[in-house]
């Protein structure tokens, strides 16, 4: 025996009309949809000098929805010089939990990376000026808000190699050029439906 189950027609355009305001309500969004966004940029450079990870730049963040992953791209012109030690882009991004989480310890790293356009001075013995792009995704599991910290320090943490900087602006203020200055450091989070 054949069992037929029909379902009747519906018209798209009237179903969305019906929705509140006109759009899609988050809670119904599809996974893999974008939830929120949220954008940092600045001017301003940051050397990292020390041996020991030291935070450059921080974005508080707060998930809608605890399945949800968070996207985080990073793009950054950078300067490093290789005439006095090795240089390379010796780097980890960490996030905390709470409102209150300054220095709790309870720090969890999302990415480390240290041979990002690493530059060896026995090959290279220059100033360079490389971008530097980082993307990754974090799964919190959380809709507590989120500090995430771009921490940065010398290369393999040995004092004898370069001072790198992020947010570097090779154009000075007094040049004919600096109309043409921008952000040197921007920082987008975006939380993608789970």
């Amino acid at each position: 025996m054949t069992v037929r189950a029909e379902k009747s027609a519906f018209n798209i355009r009237e179903k969305l009309s019906e929705l509140d305001y006109g759009r899609v309500p988050t809670e119904k969004m599809p996974a893999g949809s974008i939830i929120q966004t949220a954008h940092f940029q600045t001017e301003s450079e940051f050397t990292y000098s020390n041996t020991t990870f030291t935070s450059g730049y921080k974005m508080k963040f707060t998930p809608r929805f605890a399945s949800s992953k968070i996207l985080l791209s990073i793009w950054a012109t950078t300067y490093m010089h290789t005439g006095s030690g090795n240089a390379g882009h010796d780097f980890q991004i960490v996030r905390t939990f709470g409102a209150t989480n300054q220095n709790t310890g309870n720090q969890d790293i999302i990415q480390r990376q240290s041979w990002m356009n690493y530059l060896n001075r026995g090959h290279y013995t220059a100033d360079f000026y490389p971008d530097m792009s980082v993307e990754t995704y974090d799964f919190p599991h959380t809709t507590e808000q989120i500090t995430y910290e771009f921490q940065g320090r010398k290369y393999g943490g040995d004092s004898n190699n370069f001072a790198w900087r992020t947010g570097y602006q090779t154009l000075n203020n007094n040049s004919a050029d600096s109309y043409i200055k921008g952000p040197g450091f921007v920082w987008t989070i975006r939380e993608v439906r789970g």
